[in-house]
């Protein structure tokens, strides 16, 4: 699962990348100089607000409530220490003032939401240390249709690095493809500024973050969604309500990035016909050999976890919810997350240097325990801001309603987007979300514009799609980093799709939305 991305000031390695548990890179003395600037200002606001006299409706602990989450972003966004350091200081200074309780501020922290995605990093894992990611990779890309097809080549290689965002982490997958991508133009013996490597290395950040939305278990703002939504609405967005309505959009959206790839960038692909490109991935694939046990049985524990993921959902689409059996019923997302990882710890196999499908070892360490800490703070810290006693729903809806209730409801669906799109593109995308979607939930109910739970699910999806930057998303960054590619050629057409992509959101994905969870 992809982690959020880091703040554009902060110069850390991603949180849940391969190197995340590798040493941090010091900072320069002017970015240590705005994370002081942005502590400093992030303690001053929390003091401020929580002296000065709340605006009515808001109430006092409803006031003291927005100077956490006030706190909170801007040491999120300036990051003087790690998100889920802030977030646990947030919640510490919620109980010493008397704007949360204890139970406001720590029972989110053991949510089902952290189970599942403890889970989760868990088949994750699994699939990456077999190496079933490069293997789906090399399958894809040699497949005989591709024989003298260049675009057609690009489209799948592209095509095949968004399938595996959707079951493991986007990072992961970027730095797996991208390894691929530059044998290939080491081998092809392309220059820097060569315009097919800068379409495909930008492209491979695109596409693994579109592919990110297609399952609750592609990338950490899913999770975070879900929870966020449940916790307004009180309803849960089921694994295969979101795979529909994720699948439906990353069709879309794939078909529209490769047209603009095709017809405005225009890259040279000759290169992708040559015999030496064919050889090379043939032989890549040659290499790995027939797949292993472990690799054989982590696809088929991972198969499972999804079956067991689809079946109550889709049962409820057909029957009432009394006639599925009490076993399939109380499965939810926790359950097969956690049970199928231990399921692979339990099987053995036979094979040199392993023992099991998967070790706790690798289990944890694929687990990003800070995420998890901070996706149980969020949770806490935008529930209590938009709890009834708080004050701050009614607030927004008596300030915001004479702009927002005169918009049409597709337009308010497309401005709140392409907002979230643009933001995202300098703030991380689970501190993006945790801002802006119970905003979004917010307005919507009190104005009655729009259905919430579907706009819940488009305001989740945004900002992963933020591609103009390279702080916009992990891949972003690390594609710019190869220097393969130039960040002009990033910003002008990563403007140009967001505007895109949030048209398509509004005008096609909502619907469909809409229909699906109706």
């Amino acid at each position: 699962m992809k982690a959020g991305n880091e703040p554009a000031t902060t110069s850390t390695r991603r949180a849940g990348s391969p190197s995340s548990q590798g040493a941090e890179r010091p900072p320069s003395a002017w970015e240590g100089g705005l994370r002081n600037a942005g502590m400093v200002a992030g303690l001053a606001v929390l003091v401020l607000l929580h002296l000065l006299p709340p605006p009515a409706p808001i109430t006092e602990v409803g006031m003291g409530r927005v100077g956490l989450l006030a706190f909170a972003i801007f040491w999120w966004l300036f990051a003087p220490v790690p998100l889920a350091v802030t977030t646990l200081a947030a919640l510490a200074f919620g109980v010493a003032t008397g704007a949360l309780t204890l139970d406001q501020a720590f029972a989110s922290n053991t949510n089902w939401l952290v189970w599942f995605l403890i889970g989760a990093f868990g088949l994750s894992a699994a699939l990456e240390v077999n190496g079933f990611n490069r293997r789906f990779a090399l399958w894809f890309v040699n497949h005989p249709w591709l024989k003298g097809r260049p675009f057609a080549l690009l489209f799948m290689f592209l095509t095949s690095a968004a399938l595996m965002s959707g079951l493991m982490s986007n990072t992961v997958v970027t730095v797996v493809w991208l390894s691929l991508a530059t044998t290939i133009y080491t081998a092809l013996g392309l220059q820097r500024g060569d315009g097919f490597a800068e379409a495909n290395t930008l492209g491979l950040a695109w596409l693994s973050n579109i592919g990110g939305i297609m399952t609750p278990i592609g990338t950490l703002g899913n999770v975070v969604t879900i929870g966020l939504i449940a916790s307004a609405t009180g309803h849960t967005v089921g694994f295969a309500s979101w795979t529909f309505i994720g699948t439906f959009a990353g069709v879309l959206l794939i078909a529209s990035t490769f047209l603009m790839m095709r017809y405005v960038v225009r890259p040279d692909v000759s290169a992708l016909v040559r015999e030496e490109t064919v050889a090379l991935l043939r032989a890549q694939q040659q290499e790995l050999g027939p797949a292993k046990p472990a690799e054989l049985w982590s696809v088929a524990w991972f198969g499972a976890a999804i079956f067991l993921w689809f079946v109550p959902d889709l049962m409820r689409m057909f029957i009432p919810p009394a006639a599925i059996p009490s076993l399939l019923r109380n499965l939810g997302l926790v359950v097969p997350a956690l049970l199928i990882p231990v399921a692979m710890c339990l099987t053995p196999v036979t094979q040199p240097g392993r023992t099991r499908v998967l070790t706790w070892n690798e289990w944890s360490k694929g687990v990003d325990w800070g995420m998890a800490l901070f996706i149980g703070g969020v949770l806490a810290l935008g529930g209590a801001v938009g709890a009834a006693d708080s004050g701050v729903s009614a607030y927004l809806q008596r300030h915001v309603e004479p702009v927002a209730s005169g918009l049409p409801e597709y337009l308010f669906v497309f401005v709140l987007t392409l907002t979230v799109m643009m933001v995202t593109n300098v703030m991380s995308n689970l501190v993006t979300t945790a801002v802006f979607m119970p905003v979004g939930l917010t307005l919507s109910m009190s104005l009655g514009i729009g259905e919430p739970i579907p706009l819940g699910v488009l305001l989740g999806i945004a900002p992963s799609l933020s591609y103009a930057l390279p702080c916009g998303t992990t891949t972003n960054a690390i594609v710019a980093g190869t220097g393969w590619l130039r960040l002009g050629m990033m910003a002008r057409y990563g403007v140009l799709l967001m505007f895109l992509h949030a048209l398509i959101l509004t005008a096609c994905v909502y619907p469909f939305a809409k229909f699906i969870l109706s």
